[in-house]
């Protein structure tokens, strides 16, 4: 029986019954946690068993390791021991990292062109006009364009609302 490493983000984590199997014999083991990485070959899969004895404390502590990474996107690293001929492996011992953070570029959406650069620090910008606070609903009336071709202008009319305390 082999001792191998994999390493991977998780694309499935599943919880078994005790004593359910996983796969198709004779390539198949009964356990109760079954993780599948992006780096797993089609078919294959890694798990332990959880039951309640003596490794019960480590294998709940991997289950919630295993959780956590999925739940977050880290990534996964475990040994696992697979016999031979077979695509399904028993872990031993599993860990997580966090992917190197990847400077940020580019244009997200399209929709309105939002570039992100935090490579480099953005300017200063100007401190935004204090504008008069808008009080109660308006509407706006449109006044009548004196020149063709000139844009319509219009004046904001804002009718206060008085309201009364409820009884």
């Amino acid at each position: 029986m082999a001792l191998l490493n994999m390493s991977g983000k998780i694309v499935m984590l599943r919880v078994n019954e005790v004593g359910d199997s996983f796969g198709k014999p004779p390539d198949n083991f009964i356990v109760e946690v079954i993780v599948q990485l992006d780096s797993h070959k089609a078919g294959a899969a890694s798990g332990f068993q959880l039951r309640n004895d003596g490794n019960q404390p480590v294998r709940q502590g991997m289950l919630d390791l295993l959780r956590d990474a999925f739940n977050h996107g880290w990534r996964v690293h475990f040994d696992h021991e697979v016999p031979a001929g077979k695509t399904k492996g028993t872990i031993v011992r599993t860990w997580v990292t966090k992917d190197p953070a990847t400077p940020v570029g580019g244009t997200i959406g399209g929709v309105f062109g939002t570039v992100l650069t935090p490579i480099a620090p953005a300017p200063t910008a100007a401190p935004a006009p204090v504008l008069a606070p808008v009080v109660g609903p308006g509407r706006i009336r449109r006044e009548k364009a004196t020149v063709q071709g000139d844009e319509a202008r219009g004046t904001i009319v804002f009718k206060t609302v008085a309201t009364k305390p409820e009884r």
